[in-house]
């Protein structure tokens, strides 16, 4: 019977977020951090269709692997069409560059 059944592939996933790891690479406060990542946030938001932000280390119980330093962020960005990712990134990218020349940033 299996081998009369038609065979078809999984659909094309079409993805619509991304994670972008940020090392400022300056000895800044938490809160530097965060003021440096609310405004990235801000100048993506019109591409945004939700975002998370995970500033500095993080102290969670299980998981034990996170050296994250205070001049560090991951931010989850959702783009509303999966067509704007490429140029969320870009976008994140220029902006990191022209406003914090030293930052390091690396899709995850």
């Amino acid at each position: 019977m299996y081998q009369f059944l038609e065979k078809t592939r999984l659909p094309a996933i079409e993805k619509d977020e991304l994670m972008l790891a940020v090392d400022w690479n300056e000895h800044i406060h938490v809160s530097d951090n965060k003021r440096r990542t609310l405004q990235l946030i801000e100048h993506l938001q019109d591409q945004l269709d939700q975002n998370t932000c995970m500033i500095g280390e993080q102290k969670f119980l299980m998981y034990k692997n996170s050296v994250a330093s205070s001049a560090e962020a991951l931010i989850y960005l959702k783009v509303k069409r999966p067509s704007q990712l490429d140029s969320t990134m870009r976008a994140a990218e220029v902006y990191l560059r022209k406003n914090f020349p030293r930052s390091i940033v690396q899709q995850r």
